[in-house]
């Protein structure tokens, strides 16, 4: 999303001749910001995020087919912080049109959620 900042010909300056300049760095980042939480699904999300949740979601309905002793199609996702982020976004792509996990229950929008999350975050 870009929202345009009118800049006037002295950096800054407005058309009466005040300093602008801290006032729009200021909303300069507010809009960053803005863009930051619209591109990460309107919360910003963190290596820091607890995905403890997700963990239990993976334990219970992903690890038998792609754990460390059985890693179908060579994914082993027994170690979150592992993986890679093209395969979390494919992890997620697969819940959320219900292709995985085969065979089991679907997983409910609150826990698609929490893939999305995770394929979110920037390492």
């Amino acid at each position: 999303v870009q929202v345009p900042v009118p800049i006037y010909p002295v950096y800054g300056a407005a058309p009466g001749g005040e300093d602008l300049t801290a006032e729009l760095r200021a909303i300069r980042e507010e809009l960053r910001a803005w863009r930051e939480s619209l591109v990460q699904g309107g919360k910003p999300v963190t290596p820091q995020t607890d995905f403890s949740k997700l963990n239990g979601i993976i334990q219970n309905k992903c690890l038998r087919c792609h754990g460390p002793q059985k890693p179908e199609g060579g994914l082993n996702i027994s170690n979150l912080s592992s993986v890679p982020e093209g395969i979390r976004w494919k992890a997620y792509g697969y819940v959320n049109t219900g292709v995985m996990p085969k065979g089991g229950q679907p997983i409910s929008d609150e826990e698609v959620k929490l893939f999305f999350d995770w394929a979110n975050v920037k390492k």
